[in-house]
Order: structure tokens, then sequence, then C-alpha cells
């Protein structure tokens, strides 16, 4: 086994030993992505091309519970309609693909968050708090 199948296998290892003992169901779904490997949660993205029945990009409930369900993601059916809840964040009843990718999407640790600031202050060269094009050129 080369030393990156190693490094992946323990990386799934670590995301379902934590995706069972979480409790929040988003990061129950986003933990169970993890743990099918680094690309767990653009194989998610395939699957909810094809949980879209209606093929207008959107899930509406049992869309998304069917597909997760068949992406082998087990919730309570109270945590299903919970996650789709939250999920759906401008409330119409459906899941956008941006919607769903968004709440997958890991938080950034304070690290990344220091360096992205500044990385933009950097780049703000009038320190108005905007980057223009003035500013990059």
């Amino acid at each position: 086994m080369s030393l990156d199948s190693r490094v992946e296998a323990q990386f799934r290892d670590r995301c379902l030993q934590r995706c069972n003992a979480a409790t929040d169901p988003l990061e129950r779904l986003r933990l169970g992505c993890l743990a099918r490997g680094v690309k767990g949660i653009k194989q998610l993205g395939r699957t909810f091309r094809i949980m879209d029945d209606s093929h207008d990009l959107r899930l509406n409930y049992d869309e998304f519970v069917t597909g997760l369900n068949d992406y082998k993601v087990r919730l309570g059916k109270d945590d299903m309609q919970q996650l789709f809840n939250r999920i759906d964040r401008d409330g119409t009843g459906s899941i956008s693909f941006d919607e769903f990718l968004i709440a997958l999407r890991p938080p950034l640790s304070q690290r990344r968050k220091a360096l992205i600031d500044k990385a933009f202050q950097k780049l703000d060269m009038n320190g108005n708090g905007i980057i223009t094009v003035s500013d990059i050129k």
C-alpha cells in the first residue's frame, strides 16, 4: 500500500469515527462524505444531480431523502427534516445545488481566516476595505 493510500485510509477512518460520534446531522453528513475519501463531497455533488428527478437543479424533500438513503447516509426522519430545513436557507422548500455545497463546506479554521485577512489587506492598497481593479494593478 502506497503512502498516499495509507494516509487516505487513515483520514477515512478518522472521519468515520468522528461521524459515528457526531450528533449534528449536518456534521454527520459532511463527515460521512469525507469518510468516502477525498472525493466524497465531489461524489455527493454528482449524486445531487442524480437525485434531482425533476431536473430543475433543485431537490425537494422527497428527492433529498431518497438521494441520501441511496448514498447510504443513515439519519432518522427528524434529523433528515432538520437537515433539509437547515440547508434550504432561502426557505423555498427546495435545495439548490449551491445551497447544498455551501452547507457541506467545512468552516474555515482561524489560521485560514487570518491568512485570508492578511492577503486581503495586502491587496487593498488604499485601505478602504474594498479591492478594486486599481488596487490590483
